[in-house]
């Protein structure tokens, strides 16, 4: 009897922290923007990590790529290159922000777009990240 009650007692405990969990989590997309954070482990290996990946989208909106000041990188001239049609690139804020217009006309539900960084103290990019947009 006591292991049932410890193995409930488990079960309890880990649905609340689950339940929790999901209630706290916010999703980074508003009605009129996504926001995507940047940050760089490894440069030259291409340690570059996009939060969240991928970036969902049910309708049209603005999807804004950040790299905190803490980072000493910024954006290049091309920093986002999407892959696909309905796209619009507008750099803003120095390098450390890029936002793209998706008019959510591509058709298809994953889009690969390319996140491409430098050092801010060099003209040399680091190795380019693949990660994806996905339309629901």
């Amino acid at each position: 009897m006591k292991m049932s009650y410890v193995v409930g007692g488990v079960v309890a405990v880990a649905a609340i922290v689950v339940v929790a969990v999901v209630l706290s989590h916010k999703s980074p997309c508003t009605a009129g923007v996504c926001k995507v954070t940047v940050t760089v482990q490894d440069c030259p290996g291409g340690g570059i990590t996009a939060v969240p990946d991928p970036v969902k989208l049910s309708a049209s909106n603005n999807i804004e790529w950040t790299i905190p000041n803490t980072e000493d990188y910024v954006f290049t001239p091309s920093g986002i290159s999407v892959h696909a049609s309905g796209f619009t690139n507008v750099p803003t804020g120095n390098g450390k922000k890029f936002t793209v217009h998706d008019a959510y006309t591509d058709t298809h539900p994953q889009i690969k777009y390319s996140i491409e960084v430098r050092p801010a103290n060099s003209t040399t990019a680091c190795k380019i990240a693949d990660p994806f947009i996905l339309h629901n």
